[in-house]
């Protein structure tokens, strides 16, 4: 029990144990002292050293001199060295053009040069002579231009110089015949043609053709001599690169004139019972419009509709001549499409050696209620005859269309796509009137 006791109070005592530490504030003050000591020596020291080095420099500048063989350091001076021969000479066919220094860097030319002279250069007097020749040229295609107005029933009145023209493309003695845009003259009564000389001209609508946008109205031949006919050139020899001459509506006036080249002669458009290749030109246009575009001789190589350029970005492309000449053909002579209703593409050669399908006109599409439609001919169908004529394109598919009439009836073979093979059925097709 009293060691127990005894226990408790050194428990007790312990509680109360004090433990003396030094005092924070002695140990900073040391330190503090050490500090301001170091920095203190080092300083004397950068003193006495700085004072070392001027005693040295000062004597040492007597003694040492400096390398006498030693050269400054001088940039190169670009007037100092000598000009180099930069005579330039350009070739032509008759005489050598040279450009000296000299001529570069004096402001007034010599008196016998060509600017002292007022003379003209030979290469700018070819290109002069060529733009005047081209200027002639597209003066010539202008005589066979017409401007056209209409007038309908209720007594209101077109003028569509701002917006369409037409080119005299074939007469007799009866009269001209004017083709022109679709829309500009279909469902209005009275036609009027003023040819450039001024004169006048009622006309009539022999035939239009909604598809492809042209139509071709009858003016009554008049006594004038300014009058031309244009005629068409032969669109399959042109490729890209070639000069041409635009005339028509470009810029709203309706008898604007430019030149350009061929910049894509593969186009191809494809439509209701037709196809028709395109000539794409360099040439923009501002508005949607009737025009044509022109070889260097002044012949119609493509025709620009409406339906086309409604379509197609500012650069001016057509129809090739040569592709629409017989519809054009048709429709001097009052002969308007026959109707079949199909849209349709050739097959081509790595479809029939990869796939198996059958060389012909493939039917991409079929309109309802068309002549093709009710005799039974179906989108995928294969077009491989008609009559006894072999179909392998839309060409061979519009000379048969073209040289029918409405109300015949043609025998139209096809190759339809069965579970494992290809059937050949035969369709008589009516055909109606576009």
């Amino acid at each position: 029990m009293e060691q127990q006791n005894n226990s408790n109070e050194e428990k007790k005592y312990n509680l109360y144990t004090e433990h003396i530490m030094p005092e924070k504030g002695k140990k900073v003050k040391k330190l503090a002292k050490k500090t301001a000591f170091v920095v203190a020596m080092a300083v004397v020291f950068g003193l006495i050293a700085g004072l070392v080095m001027i005693i040295v420099y000062r004597t040492g500048a007597r003694y040492i001199k400096p390398d006498e063989g030693r050269q400054d350091i001088t940039l190169e001076n670009p007037a100092a060295t000598p000009l180099e021969d930069t005579t330039q000479t350009l070739q032509n066919n008759t005489e050598d053009i040279t450009v000296s220094p000299e001529q570069t860097t004096e402001a007034e030319p010599e008196s016998e040069s060509a600017a002292g002279t007022g003379e003209t250069s030979p290469e700018i007097g070819r290109l002069t002579d060529y733009a005047a020749s081209l200027k002639a040229v597209a003066a010539g295609v202008n005589k066979a231009s017409v401007k056209i107005t209409v007038l309908s029933s209720d007594g209101s009145w077109a003028d569509y110089s701002d917006k369409e023209y037409g080119m005299v493309v074939s007469g007799d003695d009866s009269g001209y015949y004017i083709l022109t845009d679709y829309s500009a003259v279909v469902g209005y009564d009275s036609i009027t043609a003023e040819f450039t000389d001024g004169a006048s001209a009622q006309c009539i609508l022999v035939a239009g053709d909604e598809v492809s946008g042209m139509a071709v109205v009858k003016a009554s031949r008049n006594k004038s001599n300014a009058v031309a006919i244009a005629r068409l050139g032969n669109s399959d020899a042109v490729s890209a690169g070639d000069i041409v001459i635009a005339a028509g509506n470009l810029y709203g006036n309706g008898s604007a004139v430019g030149y350009g080249i061929i910049a894509d002669a593969h186009g191809y458009q494809y439509g209701t019972d037709c196809g028709y290749g395109l000539l794409l030109s360099d040439i923009r246009y501002e508005i949607s419009g009737y025009g044509f575009i022109c070889n260097t001789s002044g012949e119609i190589i493509a025709v620009v509709t409406t339906e086309i350029t409604s379509k197609n970005n500012s650069l001016l492309g057509g129809y090739r001549a040569s592709g629409v000449r017989t519809l054009i053909e048709n429709l001097i002579n009052g002969r308007s499409r026959s109707y079949f209703g199909i849209k349709g593409q050739p097959i081509n050669s790595a479809a029939e050696d990869n796939y198996g399908i059958p060389a012909g006109l493939y039917v991409s599409a079929v309109e309802v209620g068309s002549p093709a439609y009710s005799a039974g001919i179906q989108t995928g169908d294969i077009i491989t005859r008609i009559d006894a004529k072999t179909i392998e394109n839309m060409s061979d598919f519009m000379d048969k269309l073209n040289a029918a009439d409405s109300g015949d009836i043609m025998a139209v073979t096809v190759k339809r796509k069965s579970r494992d093979s290809y059937k050949e059925i035969v369709f008589r097709v009516t055909l109606g009137v576009e």
